[in-house]
């Protein structure tokens, strides 16, 4: 059963103990199976008129009979298209007047009383008057005579209307609390919750209060909240959510089993199979002697539902990241990934890089469901420390970020994990690097307008409620339902584990995997981000050496004072550079460059600390000397200048470092 978008943004899920105490009584009643088949869709109008979601509605009402002859009603009761049962009048008639109000103090949720109390301590009480809207402290005293006295101090100038507490089983995070308040000092509500939506501490709400100025005694305000929330929830004033509201697939330790939330699993049909293998194969015609980058994509978004659970069991996946040039397909192949599990949607799972470019708002989209999200153009995400360094956390850790609340050390859930696409954009950082799964798409990849037409009027991604590239959601329901009955998979790599689902998939159908399925696309690895940052060096180094002058005096030989006028244009042979570059260094026109001679008449070039932060200005490059020097390959020392001037500096032959400039020189004299 599907529950439709209002219901999910309304309506609240019952903790367990609340579905047993209701399930525990309707099994209990004196009636046969047929009569409590009748009275069951009365029960599910009741609980959606207030306001329980639809999986606890079945969770109970299937414990207690078959399901399925009236699952359609209960579907129709919740999507709002049918009229509305008279839930009191016909249960009144069928029940005792016993059972009818037992059953109505479990189900309906005690309505708000003018007062509540709560102990902090023999003499001190919370007591929340919600006819006058305050919280205030009662503190008793005794006077000689035994007479009680009572002095009472307001605290909080707002009283709930509304208190949620979260409290999951599966995730390891502190109790956390929801509250909408009504105050007698305000014509408006308002709301204290956490990042994303979710709960906030005490601590937190108590900062609000205080800050916002509903409090005249900020002291007290932290006691008052803890002692006001508690006594809540001992008068039945709360709504405790213990499950995990966000859809995905976790993964409990304790137990080793896998949680479903709001995903369907199951083996499709044969005929549900053949569909997803037909679409399969059409997309399969269209990406002709690329298949193995369309295979790599797809699997890691069937893989990518797991990402967080994986994570909970104490493994990880990459994140995929699509660059290239631009019109080469990138987005398109990313939407298709996400028919597995839901459709592309740019208000929700397809966005900017705009959109996850600070840390709140990352952590807002990635702790809305297990889901893959594409992220296009990412450079400002990257190029900004907290988004970058939030990133990296997010791949390997069940945290997007982490805090301290109180004394516990939590954060916003990392569930989503995301899909990159770029045009020639990646970040120049082995760390991003080692977490994502790079793929290039070459300039042959290019689409012309007559394609992307056709592609779109064939497979219809930019209109999903068109595509037949939904039948790809039966291989994602059957690779939920394959991994649920063998959690250990979620310790395996992750690209073994999809090759398994797949196998697995195609042999329920009773035929051969494709053999295009089975390819892999490798990623670019740390040896190719270091060729691109030689090379960005290198490039750093020729710009340099054009920028410094167009005449300048040449050298002959160290000390030599003869000089004469080459024109750089003019240069053409080896010795011409050599003679250009070396009379820039020994001009000190480049101020990390120090030009040094041995007693045997060698020249070499010592590249100074300065080099570092010359690079940071041009380049997105912040290793130390010794790292440059290492990744070129060249000597990282101590050198004397003079007699007393000694540093650590990158020497190198100059003869060397003009064959690392102008690797092509030879060529030029040859010809």
């Amino acid at each position: 059963m599907s529950e439709n978008k209002a219901s999910a943004e309304t309506y609240r899920s019952l903790p367990n103990n609340r579905v047993s105490e209701i399930t525990n009584f309707l099994k209990e009643l004196p009636y046969s199976e047929e009569q409590k088949m009748d009275i069951m869709p009365y029960i599910a109008q009741w609980l959606y008129n207030n306001y329980i979601d639809i999986e606890s509605t079945c969770s109970i009402i299937s414990s207690v009979i078959n399901i399925t002859p009236i699952e359609n009603k209960i579907q129709s009761i919740y999507d709002g298209v049918m009229a509305p049962l008279p839930v009191k009048s016909h249960l009144q008639k069928v029940l005792t007047s016993k059972e009818f109000n037992e059953l109505k103090t479990i189900i309906e949720p005690r309505k708000y009383v003018d007062i509540i109390e709560g102990e902090i301590d023999d003499n001190t009480k919370i007591v929340t008057n919600f006819k006058f809207k305050q919280v205030l402290q009662e503190k008793v005293s005794y006077k000689r005579n035994g007479d009680e006295d009572s002095k009472f101090t307001p605290v909080i100038e707002a009283v709930p209307h509304e208190l949620i507490i979260y409290d999951p089983l599966l995730l390891d995070q502190p109790r956390s609390f929801k509250i909408k308040w009504t105050s007698h000092v305000s014509e408006k509500m308002f709301t204290t919750s956490g990042d994303g939506g979710m709960g906030a501490t005490v601590n937190e709400i108590s900062n609000y209060l205080i800050d916002a100025g509903f409090s005249h005694n900020p002291r007290l305000v932290n006691g008052a909240v803890s002692c006001m929330i508690n006594s809540m929830i001992e008068n039945n004033l709360a709504v405790v959510k213990q499950d995990i509201d966000n859809p995905g697939v976790y993964y409990n330790v304790e137990n080793d089993k896998i949680t479903v939330i709001k995903k369907k699993m199951r083996v499709p049909t044969r005929e549900e199979m053949a569909r997803t293998a037909k679409s399969l194969d059409d997309l399969s015609t269209y990406y002709e002697g690329h298949e193995s980058t369309l295979a790599t994509v797809l699997k890691w978004c069937l893989m990518s539902e797991f990402s967080y659970a994986m994570k909970q069991a104490g493994n990880n996946m990459e994140w995929l990241y699509l660059k290239g040039t631009s019109q080469s397909g990138k987005t398109t192949l990313a939407r298709i990934g996400l028919f597995i599990y839901g459709v592309p949607d740019t208000d929700v799972n397809d966005i900017g890089g705009s959109s996850v470019d600070t840390v709140a708002r990352l952590g807002a989209v990635v702790s809305k469901s297990c889901d893959p999200v594409i992220v296009n153009e990412p450079a400002s995400v990257f190029n900004r420390k907290s988004t970058k360094e939030m990133i990296k956390l997010c791949v390997q850790s069940t945290t997007a970020r982490s805090k301290y609340t109180g004394s516990h050390y939590g954060g916003i859930p990392a569930f989503a994990p995301i899909l990159f696409t770029a045009n020639m954009y990646l970040p120049e950082d082995d760390a991003i690097i080692n977490r994502m799964h790079v793929i290039t798409f070459s300039y042959n990849q290019r689409k012309t307008d007559f394609q992307k037409k056709e592609f779109e009027n064939r497979f219809h991604v930019k209109s999903p409620h068109l595509s037949h590239l939904k039948s790809l959601h039966f291989l994602g329901e059957y690779a939920i339902q394959y991994v649920a009955t063998e959690p250990g998979l979620l310790l395996d790599n992750w690209r073994e584990t999809a090759d398994k689902i797949i196998s697995q998939f195609f042999f329920e159908m009773r035929t051969d995997v494709p053999e295009w399925l089975t390819l892999w696309e490798e990623s670019e690895s740390i040896g190719d981000l270091d060729d691109t940052q030689r090379e960005a060096i290198r490039n750093f180094f020729v710009s340099e050496f054009n920028n410094a002058r167009k005449k300048i005096n040449v050298y002959y030989s160290y000390g030599d004072r003869s000089t004469s006028t080459l024109d750089v244009e003019e240069a053409t042979t080896s010795e011409d550079f050599t003679n250009i570059n070396w009379s820039i260094v020994n001009n000190r026109m480049l101020t990390w460059a120090i030009p040094f001679t041995s007693r045997r008449g060698t020249k070499y070039i010592c590249l100074t600390q300065g080099l570092r932060t010359s690079l940071g200005e041009k380049m997105d490059y912040c290793d130390n000397l010794k790292s440059i020097s290492e990744l070129l390959g060249w000597d990282y020392k101590n050198t004397r200048f003079g007699k007393s001037n000694q540093m650590k500096v990158i020497k190198i032959k100059f003869d060397d470092f003009m064959e690392f400039l102008y690797p092509n020189i030879s060529l030029l004299e040859d010809e």
